[in-house]
């Protein structure tokens, strides 16, 4: 039987070849990342009507502060002359660039919708994904504010018609140049803000920041009338820095210097190159090495149990170690620490360098390094449940948190005294502020010690930033610790009165008799609080752990 006929294989030609989809384009690209920026804002910002009254709130105080800042710059020309309005347009440019940037370091922690490490393992355009970064920026509060104030700022040169054209045109370049730096900046700290530490040091930054920023106003406030010529000196410093250099073109224009005005072009096309090759070096790192450097990374040797093995091999030797690694790598004991040399600034600020609350410094932090272990048992959640289990007795465990709050508060304690009385030039208050200090210190870590065994409010758990609020916080927990706060305040009062009529009378010699009565009564409080508050915690120690354990 003859076999079939072989029916020969049809040619494939190119249109049955088919397609591989290169991704989308750099225009879809941006559109996807604007639009899903602006669908998180929406969400974020609509997500529980406590959350609206604020978004309300801040629209309405941001809108008046807007306002003020507008009527200023309005009424700079009818003012100042026109090297005052240059140098007012310099200041305020440059400041605004500023803020941009650095604000980043912050912002780009907190949100980090449009990081380019979101998106590394889709195909996505690089240049899609630096557009859609670049519009991103405008969306949510910052862009039309920024918008609004760069209108103002233009509204500045209005006596002078080729100035105000002038700074009308730069309008766009000035807010990219923002969002340029904004977006660099956050490119380069999205690797270190994913480290811990590095994170932990931003907020606690952030928070110096923030407690400077009163003092500071208010010093600057003070001393404008004084500025004078030194404004124009500034500004005229910041007209050839790669924030300052484009709010000055516009008066260059005006004045018919088209040597100044090509050369500071130049330096702004030339921070613009800069700004884009370390964003784009910074997100080529990004997309290319997503999971870190973890990974190539060498383990460390560890020998030991570190601090732990140089303590006594007691109970309450192993909590003061473990208390004092707390104290150093826990951000939410560590920010105190880092709050006394900013406390310290701001009373020295407040004191005009003379006496004042800068006196009292020595004492508050005693005070301050005393009140942060009154919640030591909602921090260390874990370390309490082992010390039920293991059956730790609770005067160990008291005596254990106090030594490891002493090793770092009795030579910061002493050290913010002789400090005080340096700057000061109170010496022979000294004795007098020690017996202070010393019931403040001592005596807090007692009060602390019961109030910690009777008392637990809700805290912020490890990892989240010390300065959250804890849901669960209320009214009635703010009230309890002021009552706890009134109580420490109480027992400085028998060395408080001698320092008092010492400050009345001159007399030294009552002075001398406060430090011998925070000398006597200081340990006294302290050892009492340790006993008292470790009858508590043997007695509820097992209701205290449920009370913590529901903050979880």
């Amino acid at each position: 039987m003859a076999a079939p006929p072989v029916k020969p294989e049809p040619v494939s030609t190119a249109r049955d070849i088919p397609r591989v989809s290169r991704g989308p384009s750099t225009a879809a690209t941006a559109r996807h990342l604007v639009s899903l920026k602006a669908r998180l804002t929406w969400a974020t910002l609509t997500r529980s009507p406590a959350v609206i009254v604020g978004v309300v709130l801040g629209a309405l105080w941001g809108l008046a502060m807007m306002l003020i800042f507008g009527f200023m710059l309005v009424s700079v020309p009818n003012i100042l002359p026109p090297e005052g309005v240059l140098a007012t347009a310099v200041v305020t440019g440059a400041a605004g660039t500023v803020l941009w940037w650095v604000f980043s370091i912050v912002s780009g922690r907190a949100d980090a919708t449009l990081h380019a490490s979101q998106f590394a393992l889709f195909p996505l355009p690089r240049t899609g994904i630096v557009l859609g970064q670049v519009l991103g920026a405008l969306v949510g509060i910052a862009g039309p504010v920024t918008a609004i104030g760069l209108v103002l700022h233009a509204t500045m040169w209005r006596e002078q018609p080729a100035a105000l054209i002038t700074a009308l045109l730069l309008m766009p370049v000035g807010g990219v140049l923002m969002i340029l730096g904004n977006r660099c900046f956050t490119a380069l700290a999205e690797r270190m803000a994913a480290k811990r530490r590095v994170g932990e040091a931003i907020t606690l930054l952030f928070l110096v920041m923030l407690m400077l920023a009163g003092p500071m106003i208010t010093a600057v406030m003070a001393g404008v009338g004084s500025l004078g010529e030194s404004l124009y000196s500034v500004a005229a410093v910041l007209a050839w820095t790669p924030v300052g250099a484009l709010w000055a073109i516009p008066a260059d224009i005006a004045a018919g210097s088209w040597v100044m005005a090509a050369a500071r072009i130049g330096v702004v096309v030339l921070t613009g190159a800069a700004l884009a090759a370390l964003w784009n070096r910074a997100l080529r790192t990004s997309l290319e090495q997503v999971t870190g450097s973890a990974a190539t990374g060498s383990a460390k040797q560890v020998h030991g149990a570190g601090l732990l093995d140089r303590v006594p091999a007691r109970p309450w030797g192993t909590i003061a170690a473990r208390s004092l690694i707390y104290w150093v790598k826990d951000p939410r004991y560590s920010g105190s620490l880092v709050v006394i040399p900013v406390m310290f600034l701001v009373f020295w600020i407040s004191s005009s360098g003379g006496m004042g609350m800068l006196l009292f410094a020595g004492p508050f932090v005693g005070f301050l390094m005393a009140y942060a272990i009154s919640a030591d048992v909602a921090y260390d959640h874990k370390g309490f449940a082992l010390h039920v289990l293991t059956g730790v007795r609770g005067w160990e465990d008291r005596l254990g948190r106090v030594i490891g709050m002493l090793l770092p508060g009795v030579p910061l304690t002493g050290l913010a005294l002789v400090l005080a009385c340096m700057f000061s030039d109170a010496w022979h208050l000294l004795p007098g502020l020690t017996g202070v200090g010393l019931l403040a210190l001592l005596g807090g870590a007692g009060i602390s010690s019961v109030i910690s065994a009777r008392y637990t409010f809700p805290v912020p758990l490890p990892g989240q930033s010390p300065f959250k609020t804890p849901q669960g916080f209320t009214v009635l927990n703010i009230l309890a610790q002021m009552a706890a706060v009134l109580v420490m305040a109480l027992f400085t009062v028998p060395a408080a009165v001698f320092l008092v009529v010492q400050m009345v009378t001159g007399n030294p010699m009552w002075g001398w008799l406060g430090l011998v009565v925070g000398a006597l009564v200081a340990p006294a409080v302290c050892a009492g609080g340790i006993w008292l508050g470790g009858k508590w915690v043997d007695a509820r120690a097992p209701e205290l752990l449920s009370t913590v354990s529901s903050y979880r």
